[in-house]
């Protein structure tokens, strides 16, 4: 800045007073541009003297203006590095400008390092001899204070991103990689100065954009989005490479604009992998489970058929036992009797009453004969079918063991198949013997009927003394010889169930289901 820019050149028409008035006007005109400032103004002799400072430099120092005139630079302010400057621009004439240089103030500990933006200008003379030297200052303390906690604080972060067993990198919009971590360099092999500014598929040596990538599609949408990688979903994907899930975020910034994307991208190899033999594994099994289930129903059917041929010969040897006692031991007893009976006229009168007692006893077996002839195996089962076979089992419970049954029966029911009947007739009057035995009653309720699914539900109740389900397996059989336990899996064998619901002193409810598969067509004898 000089005279003329002022507006107080040289005039040659004017007095040697205005043109010092003049001179005055610019010096106050100066000073007042210099004290407006922000930026710390010094004038210094070769000597490194202060001859002039301005506002900014003075309260930066702490001092007045006129206690730096005169004084030396670097009295105040030691520091053999800058001095070593200061006396080579006083020497050459050249300028020298700082950035960021560190100082502590020797007289303001207090203010600890701070840093500078500074530039020492040498004032040449007309012979071209330094003059004076400018020396202008700016404290960029803070900024420089923002910059390394700035450097720390992407070091830190870089550590602990280089520390991640995921792929991170950050592209700009063009999908140009602008920093990646560790992960990504060593997977490639390339340098993280080699990789910046180029494509992230050109450092996997793909040669071109992944289909769907989750990165053009963040950049696009501004939104997150995910995808994986790998040779069966990506063509020409180097299966070297594995498989990959991808995730994208965009970055955003304060105007709202999508200014590049974060990639993090897992390597789920492994992963995949080992979905892959757990469905080969799988199938195995279910083909081994396949074959077993098969053995299994196989095995079940045989020891349904084992059940069946069972209750059949069980049948089958009660039918030969009642045939027995019917065909020969009752005709034997009848004879006897019929002997003894003929001969009582004969044998002399005082022995005749002991006759008669025999005849008596002849008789009583025969009824007994008779039956257990109809208890082994009721000819009304398989002549009537099994409805007409229970009327007669609850009258028979009733003439022999006093229980009263009280029988519900459906006509629609159909039960196929002689060994079924067989078998739910038995287990009936084996349920109906545990009744006389325990229950302590002499009343009992049998219900047959259609339950869900088109099962026979077959359902005896009684309201005595009831007992505790949990030991009833502990149970002796009867006399029958087919107890609680048994009748369980002889019904479970053929697809059944057997059900026990009973609490002490309230009563018992016994229910049988029998599977349609077990039935016959409707219209047959039951």
């Amino acid at each position: 800045m000089d005279h003329h820019t002022l507006g107080y050149g040289p005039d040659e028409n004017k007095s040697r007073e205005e043109l010092l008035q003049d001179l005055a006007n610019a010096n106050r005109v100066l000073e007042r541009v210099t004290n407006s400032t922000h930026v710390m103004l010094a004038c210094l002799d070769p000597q490194f003297n202060f001859r002039w400072v301005n506002r900014a430099y003075a309260e930066a120092g702490k001092r007045d203006p006129a206690d730096y005139i005169g004084r030396n630079h670097f009295d105040l302010y030691p520091h053999p590095e800058n001095e070593v400057i200061f006396r080579k621009v006083a020497e050459t004439g050249e300028p020298f400008e700082a950035h960021a240089r560190p100082f502590s103030h020797p007289d303001q500990p207090e203010r600890g390092m701070t840093y500078w933006d500074w530039r020492l200008e040498p004032i040449l003379d007309e012979t071209g001899n330094v003059e004076m030297l400018l020396f202008s200052l700016t404290d960029v303390t803070e900024t420089e204070q923002a910059k390394r906690k700035l450097r720390a604080s992407l070091q830190e972060r870089n550590l602990i991103l280089d520390s991640a067993v995921e792929i991170i990198i950050h592209h700009d919009t063009g999908q140009n990689i602008q920093w990646a971590n560790k992960s990504f360099i060593e997977a490639t092999g390339r340098t993280l100065s080699e990789l910046t500014g180029t494509k992230c598929y050109d450092a996997w040596g793909f040669g071109r954009l992944c289909e769907h990538c989750p990165v053009t599609r963040a950049i696009k949408s501004g939104q997150p989005q995910e995808g994986e990688l790998s040779p069966a979903l990506v063509e020409n994907w180097p299966r070297r490479h594995g498989v990959w899930l991808v995730r994208a975020a965009p970055v955003i910034d304060e105007a709202g604009n999508v200014t590049g994307a974060i990639e993090v991208a897992h390597d789920i190899t492994k992963y995949r992998e080992a979905e892959e033999e757990l469905r080969r594994l799988n199938a195995h099994l279910e083909e081994r489970v396949a074959e077993r289930t098969e053995i299994a129903e196989s095995r079940a059917k045989q020891l349904s058929r084992l059940s069946y041929e069972l209750t059949m010969a069980e049948h089958r040897e009660r039918q030969r036992l009642s045939e027995m006692l019917h065909d020969h031991l009752q005709q034997v007893i009848t004879a006897a009797r019929m002997q003894t009976e003929a001969l009582v006229p004969k044998i002399p009168e005082p022995n005749q009453a002991e006759a008669l007692k025999i005849v008596d006893l002849l008789s009583e077996s025969i009824q007994s004969t008779r039956s257990l002839t109809r208890e082994l195996a009721p000819p009304i089962l398989k002549k009537e079918g099994l409805g007409p076979a229970l009327e007669w089992l609850a009258d028979w419970m009733e003439q022999t063991h006093g229980l009263r049954v009280i029988l519900r029966t459906n006509d629609s029911v159909k039960i196929a198949g002689e060994g079924i009947r067989v078998l739910i007739f038995q287990s009936i009057r084996e349920l109906l013997f545990n009744v006389v035995k325990h229950a302590g009653v002499r009343q009992a309720e049998l219900e047959i009927s259609h339950a869900d699914a088109d099962f026979v539900q077959i359902i005896l109740r009684d309201y005595g003394q009831g007992f505790n389900p949990d030991t009833v397996y502990n149970w002796h059989t009867t006399r029958s010889g087919f107890g609680l336990f048994s009748i369980h899996e002889r019904i479970s064998l053929i697809g059944g169930d057997f059900r026990m619901e009973s609490t002490v002193g309230a009563g018992s409810r016994f229910t049988l289901l029998i599977p349609p598969k077990a039935r016959q067509e409707a219209g047959d004898p039951c």
